[in-house]
């Protein structure tokens, strides 16, 4: 449950710092907002608190999957750092690192739609894409 709680709280802060992002910083911030939006409506879901939506579980795995991998990658080129950006420069700094995580975020959401997984195993799924965030955050973003 911390780690849930703590996934809520990463994205929960970004409403605050799109005030004045434009052009590729917003389309980012916007990216990750969406995954956030995503996993909050999946999680009752994903922890056993609801019961499995395939409907809703492909619709979040696509949006996650729409915001991460390569497109993830290209929503951060040279330059797009500072200003209300909370973009590290270690994303630049460490590229190879970065897009790892990046790729994960995909094939973890390809996973969410699996209907055949067993609660354990969802929730387990759902713990990983949360670690995959917070590894991300904390490496990658710095608060303004």
């Amino acid at each position: 449950m911390k780690k849930l709680a703590l996934l809520f709280a990463v994205f929960g802060t970004m409403a605050f710092a799109h005030a004045g992002a434009m052009g590729i910083v917003k389309e980012r911030m916007d990216g990750m907002k969406a995954i956030g939006a995503s996993l909050k409506s999946i999680a009752p879901m994903m922890t056993g608190k609801a019961e499995f939506d395939s409907a809703l579980a492909e619709q979040a795995s696509q949006v996650i999957i729409e915001h991460s991998g390569q497109n993830m990658i290209d929503r951060f080129p040279e330059g797009s750092e500072g200003g209300v950006s909370e973009a590290a420069t270690a994303i630049w700094e460490q590229p190879e690192a970065f897009a790892e995580i990046a790729f994960e975020l995909e094939k973890l959401a390809g996973e969410i739609p699996d209907a055949s997984l067993s609660a354990e195993a969802r929730l387990q799924l759902f713990k990983d894409i949360g670690q995959t965030c917070k590894d991300c955050h904390s490496a990658y973003r710095v608060l303004n």
